[in-house]
């Protein structure tokens, strides 16, 4: 420009900014990159300053704690989440700041959508004067990890301290690992078993087929249960509940084999022992009246088809309630183990003694001559009449025994048992301490006494007896005689009298 103010020349300067632009866009793109990788990222990442305040957070972050960027940004922890959860991630960041270096930690958040677990590292940011500038956080959401290593610790715990013995192996059987209770039941230890097939535990009471449909029904059904004999290391054998279950991966191929079985040993035994009293005395251990009854009703069977002679020995021991309520039911029941024994001793193999209960026991004879029952009966009256040694005392007792016979005295276990108890009664009357065959007029002589004591008890229920006492001696001279009765109440009861002198009255017995 001249000294008049016209412009006389333009100076242009032109500056290559070409690389500065370059990189301006360079950087763009880098911030857009790492923006983009960040955002993406299954790590929660974070940047805040040394006051606490976010500088940045990524998509992840949003997405877990259900706030967006611009709501965070300048905010502290506490500003945005309360004091239980910024107490947590403040500590951390402290704890980088005095140690100016990576920081790792598990942390526990409650949030509202629940707990939260967070594997974090933090470290710091340094400026290009080597003061911290900032605290940088990555962290992954380890919450179903965490669960899984619980459930496998869970599983691991189950697994070592079951009640039940657990067996794994792989795909061909082979054994991968066993548990605490396996060690107990079977006898073998880990590395006495690891890379062997289970038949090592075979018992050999099973067949060769019995092992084939076993594994065929595995691996067609997938898994299986039942009874099984296995052995243990010492040579015993035991029985085993067992269950088998196949693992399979995505593709439905079998991945391992997993055993679970326990020592049935006791349930058995107790299966047994509640199907015994079921059929047999607990007292006396020999049958009861369920088996005694199935016994005959069997033997009846046999006998009609093979014209066979059959007895039935009603047997009550004489004198036993009064050992029982003066010496007490423990010294009793001795003395019934006693009988029991000496009783058993009488019969032969084939027959079957039985306790009906209390003091009376049954004795089925099969295939039977009289010869021979008459000799058993003779050896129990003289069995039984010997005195028994209980509880340092010597105790007397003996036996009425009533018999009944097939098929002369019934065709039937119920006809053949009451003629048996009758025959018994008629013992009883006669003096104890023998034995009676069972007579049809024993029937009608008990009929007579069953209508007799139950006239008796009608006419007395009924008030038709009155009682009057009558002298036998006179008081003033001492002078005894003898006066006939004088019943009173005459009516309908007189006939009872008739009754009374026609048929002697039989006196009750034990």
């Amino acid at each position: 420009m001249s000294l008049t103010g016209v412009t006389q020349s333009v100076v242009l300067v032109v500056v290559d900014n070409t690389d500065l632009v370059v990189a301006q866009e360079q950087i763009i793109r880098n911030e857009e990159r790492l923006l983009s990788i960040m955002n993406h990222s299954v790590s929660l990442v974070s940047l805040k300053d040394v006051s606490g305040r976010y500088e940045f957070v990524n998509q992840c972050f949003e997405n877990l704690f259900q706030i967006k960027a611009n709501q965070v940004i300048g905010k502290t922890d506490k500003q945005l989440f309360g004091d239980e959860i910024s107490t947590i991630l403040r500590k951390s960041d402290l704890k980088v700041l005095a140690q100016m270096d990576v920081v790792e930690s598990i942390d526990e958040l409650t949030l509202a959508t629940g707990t939260v677990w967070l594997q974090a590292i933090r470290f710091p940011i340094f400026d290009r004067d080597g003061v911290i500038s900032g605290i940088c956080t990555q962290a992954s959401d380890v919450t179903q990890k965490r669960h899984a290593e619980e459930q496998l610790r869970l599983a691991a715990k189950v697994f070592d301290r079951s009640g039940e013995a657990i067996l794994i192996t792989d795909p061909k059987g082979n054994i991968i690992t066993v548990n605490d209770s396996f060690t107990t039941v079977t006898g073998y230890s880990l590395p006495e078993v690891i890379g062997k097939n289970p038949s090592v535990l075979s018992s050999g009471k099973h067949s060769e087929d019995f092992y084939k449909n076993l594994w065929h029904s595995l691996v067609e059904q997938g898994s299986l249960q039942g009874e099984i004999y296995n052995r243990r290391k010492n040579g015993e054998i035991y029985p085993e509940w067992l269950t088998i279950n196949s693992v399979l991966d995505e593709d439905s191929n079998v991945l391992n084999y997993v055993a679970i079985f326990s020592d049935i040993t006791a349930i058995k035994s107790s299966q047994r022992r509640i199907e015994f009293l079921a059929t047999h005395d607990e007292l006396t251990g020999i049958p009861n009246r369920s088996l005694l009854l199935d016994r005959l009703k069997h033997s009846l069977v046999q006998a009609k088809r093979q014209n066979h002679t059959l007895a039935v020995f009603f047997i009550d021991l004489d004198n036993f309630k009064n050992i029982n309520d003066s010496l007490g039911h423990d010294v009793g029941d001795l003395l019934l183990k006693e009988a029991t024994e000496r009783l058993k001793h009488c019969i032969r193999d084939m027959d079957t003694l039985a306790r009906l209960g209390g003091d009376e026991f049954v004795a089925l004879l099969v295939d039977v001559s009289l010869e021979k029952i008459n000799a058993i009966a003779t050896r129990m009256v003289d069995s039984l009449a010997a005195s028994f040694r209980i509880a340092d005392k010597n105790l007397f007792v003996s036996g009425s025994i009533g018999i009944s016979l097939f098929p002369n005295d019934g065709e039937d276990s119920v006809t053949l048992l009451k003629n048996a108890d009758t025959a018994m009664y008629r013992s009883k009357e006669n003096g104890r301490n023998q034995y009676q065959f069972f007579a049809e007029e024993m029937k009608v002589i008990a009929f007579q006494r069953m209508t007799f004591e139950t006239g008796l008890r009608v006419a007395i229920d009924s008030n038709h007896f009155s009682v009057h006492y009558q002298p036998q001696i006179d008081i003033r001279t001492g002078k005894w005689w003898v006066q006939k009765p004088y019943y009173a109440g005459i009516r309908p009861i007189l006939a009872m009298y008739h009754l009374l002198s026609l048929f002697p009255l039989l006196r009750l017995v034990d």
